[in-house]
């Protein structure tokens, strides 16, 4: 009448075709089983929630990652906002109070011709990300050039629901490369002038 003992842990003995039932014989071994069964299942658990809080962290971390460094902004499929972040905000001037509920046309500098926006919305409305470089005007008038990533958000069954801009300031960049322009242009019209003076003196 001795008692089954046995150290496997209990999923590996039912895996086995063994049951609870067949080690109950004294009460105080089924109690063991029992605490065991408890113990695997909080091990289980806790490993499972050590996961997702892992990940939760990972998406907070990047989130913080992307709200410091990139300006963010959602809007639903007519283009018009319904949130922004801080950094956006510090760059155009207006308050998130004056930028929601309103389109981009509140940022709109008027240097892109309509079928830079036909294309960029072509884009979108397909489900496609849609990447360029916009010029956007500030609250006080002055221009900012971003470096833009447009991601539609679609539903369970497909349908574009909303869109979120991700943009970094490139302003420095785009002055710096305007510059370049004119001096190599400025280079370009004294070496023609050199060549026409030569000519006409020959």
């Amino acid at each position: 009448t001795g008692v089954q003992t046995c150290a496997l842990p209990i999923s590996e003995l039912t895996s086995r075709g063994f049951s609870l039932s067949d080690f109950a014989l004294h009460d105080t071994f089924f109690d063991s089983l029992l605490l065991m069964q408890a113990h695997e299942n909080t091990v289980k658990q806790s490993q499972t929630y050590a996961t997702a809080l892992r990940q939760q962290l990972e998406l907070e971390f990047y989130k913080k990652a992307v709200d410091e460094s990139s300006m963010f902004v959602r809007t639903n499929t007519k283009g018009v906002i319904t949130k922004v972040n801080d950094t956006f905000c510090r760059f155009s001037g207006y308050s998130k109070e004056e930028l929601v509920g309103k389109t981009h046309k509140v940022i709109s500098s008027g240097k892109h011709e309509k079928e830079f926006y036909r294309q960029l919305w072509e884009t979108i409305l397909n489900g496609k990300v849609f990447r360029g470089e916009i010029c956007n005007r500030k609250k006080d008038g002055t221009l900012f050039w971003v470096d833009t990533t447009i991601i539609p958000f679609a539903n369970e069954a497909g349908t574009v629901e909303s869109y979120a801009a991700i943009q970094i300031d490139i302003s420095e960049k785009k002055l710096a490369m305007e510059q370049l322009e004119v001096v190599s242009k400025a280079k370009a019209d004294f070496s023609q002038d050199r060549k026409s003076t030569r000519l006409n003196s020959s």
